[in-house]
């Protein structure tokens, strides 16, 4: 911004010696006052979240002389795939309040909202600018990590399947289901159903362990992101047993797959009753 300046000539004490006349002369002139520089950080320095998990990123706008910025930041994913398209009617920005804006790609998801892949993306935070401060930009790395998961044991062999603790007849045949789904109910639409394989473990009255499997997960068509294995088992001896269940994942690594990590059930307690007489 540039004013124009006529300056006053002060009030001289004109002396005898001194030659009024020859004094220099004060002339107009020109001030141009500019936006102070501005900064943009994101807090955390590197954002995270989980597959299938809302984004947030957050950043903070400072000044030279550490006045507070007002304004806008507009923010863009350098991967512009369907996979980080926002819906119709999610603005890519952010109003700054005492000099911090936070964006949540997909806020108003679902529906209309993609799922972006575990992996790192490159983000831009551009802020606009005010009257009295100047744009800026700021560059950072958007991680999506590998989504943790719950196992769960239940018993296939009633309608709807129950809980446990179980109860069975020695040696008979019975269902034991095992799901494996993400640990926090996930908000994207399209997320891919946990894969690879589970175990499962069952420890009998003597202490000494036996391990079914590994089976491959079959993804639910109704929940897709849930997927079960059913073990077929007749446990034996009578006694008391405890199961536990292992979602490996894919093999060899056993870590999960590419966008779930590997997980255990708390132990299912199955209560191993003799064959009734008569």
């Amino acid at each position: 911004m540039t004013y124009l300046v006529t300056p006053a000539i002060n009030n001289f004490r004109v002396l005898d010696t001194w030659n009024y006349v020859s004094a220099p002369q004060l002339q107009p002139g020109i001030v141009t006052v500019t936006q102070d520089s501005t900064a943009v950080t994101y807090n955390p320095e590197t954002p995270t979240a989980q597959y299938g998990q809302p984004i947030s990123i957050t950043v903070n706008v400072t000044t030279t002389n550490g006045v507070i910025p007002t304004g806008q930041v507009k923010f863009a994913i350098s991967d512009s795939s369907d996979e980080l398209t926002p819906p119709s009617g999610t603005p890519a920005s952010a109003n700054l309040s005492n000099g911090t804006a936070t964006w949540s790609p997909c806020s108003q998801a679902p529906p209309g909202c993609l799922l972006p892949a575990v992996g790192s993306y490159q983000i831009v935070a551009e802020y606009e600018g005010d009257t009295n401060d100047a744009t800026a930009n700021g560059n950072g790395t958007l991680e999506i990590q590998k989504a943790d998961t719950s196992t769960v044991i239940t018993n296939g062999s009633t309608q709807p399947a129950s809980l446990c603790p179980i109860s069975v007849t020695v040696g008979n045949l019975n269902a034991y289901i095992v799901t494996v789904r993400p640990a926090v109910a996930q908000v994207y639409i399209g997320p891919e159903n946990p894969t690879g394989n589970v175990s499962l473990t069952d420890v009998p009255p003597s202490g000494v362990p036996n391990t079914f499997g590994p089976l491959s997960l079959t993804g639910d068509a109704h929940n897709l992101s849930e997927a079960t294995a059913p073990f077929q088992e007749g446990l034996t001896p009578e006694g008391g047993h405890t199961l536990t269940a292992a979602y490996l994942g894919t093999a060899p690594e056993n870590e999960g797959d590419a966008n779930y990590n590997a997980s255990n059930s708390s132990e299912c307690v199955v209560n191993v009753n003799g064959v009734p007489i008569g």
